[in-house]
């Protein structure tokens, strides 16, 4: 007997069988899905094959960049992604910092652990490398789902956007900084001779820094200029060689924005007897120029509220909320 209308639906439950793996992000995912499920992020815009094959090779080099996925190995498709660029540093001890970035899951498939599982992995990666802390930033909306990761919240996160031509100028992410000089002051990168020069000390008064010795920070100093995306700028005062400012300039490879390069911006400090005298901002700026000429398309940083006013003089605007995390060191 024909009816004249559908019958009443009827309401079944099921369970989709997934067989995931977690694993780190290879050339061949072009073709699971992987940019599409970024463009749930944010825009990813035009990447072919071989620019996508490109950038994975450069990340797959680098021993401080990690980017993983989440794939179903049945239907060969990546449900979730994130990424980890850990940053060596001269504070608490010559100590790393792991900066989780690009977290997200397929949309029909959240809410059901998948993303405090990559992060949970993010954070191993950062642990097994010796990091003393984790940091994200994150719309205010996801505090919740971090803190229930281990997260908590800590400062602001600013951020400048570059001309989206200025941006695709320098495809590499590499440049050089040109050595400013101006009314006594100069502004440069650092050298092996400021161990000597007040640099370790002037960080000091930002935070604990611990004993250094001249051999290591030499290591070290070597193994960040290698990286080709890690520079430290100095400002030095010309009459005494003493080094009165510093900030560190963090450029991380991206597959969102056409395969960009973005910015961070890491420990900032003057020397406590110039503060006031626009210190503070040149160094500022002079990390803008630099991040502006190694083709990012934003350069970002955490600070306090009170800091707020400053940055946004430096032309950065208020936007997510940092998320700290930190660890037990032995």
């Amino acid at each position: 007997m024909q009816r004249d209308s559908l019958p009443p639906p009827s309401i079944k439950s099921f369970e989709l069988s997934l067989d995931l793996t977690i694993r780190p992000l290879r050339s061949d995912d072009f073709n699971h899905s992987f940019l599409r499920l970024l463009n749930q992020l944010t825009d990813v815009g035009n990447i072919d094959e071989e620019k996508f094959q490109a950038r994975v090779s450069e990340v797959e080099k680098d021993p401080f960049q990690r980017m993983l996925v989440v794939i179903d190995a049945r239907s060969k498709m990546i449900l979730g992604t994130g990424s980890i660029i850990v940053e060596p540093k001269f504070i608490h001890e010559a100590g790393l910092v792991g900066h989780v970035e690009d977290v997200v899951v397929e949309e029909t498939m959240r809410g059901k652990g998948m993303g405090r599982r990559i992060v949970e992995q993010l954070m191993s990666i950062a642990r097994e490398t010796g990091c003393y802390k984790c940091i994200l930033d994150c719309a205010e909306k996801n505090v919740p789902f971090y803190e229930r990761c281990g997260f908590k919240r800590k400062e602001i996160m600013m951020v400048h956007y570059f001309d989206a031509a200025l941006a695709k100028a320098n495809p590499s992410g590499i440049a050089s900084f040109t050595r400013q000089s101006a009314d006594g002051m100069c502004v440069r990168t650092l050298e092996p001779s400021d161990y000597n020069g007040g640099f370790l000390s002037l960080l000091g008064q930002l935070t604990t820094t611990g004993e250094i010795k001249e051999e290591f920070f030499l290591q070290r100093l070597k193994k960040i200029e290698g990286t080709q995306r890690q520079h430290i700028l100095v400002i030095e005062d010309e009459a005494s060689h003493k080094i009165i400012g510093t900030v560190t300039v963090l450029i991380e490879r991206k597959f969102i924005h056409e395969g960009g390069f973005a910015a961070h911006i890491e420990d900032v400090v003057t020397d406590s007897s110039v503060r006031g005298k626009g210190l503070g901002k040149k160094i500022i700026l002079a990390a803008i120029d630099l991040a502006a000429a190694c083709g990012c398309y934003k350069i970002i940083l955490d600070c306090e509220e009170h800091n707020v006013a400053f940055y946004e003089k430096c032309g950065f605007t208020a936007k997510e909320v940092e998320m700290a995390c930190y660890f037990d060191r032995d």
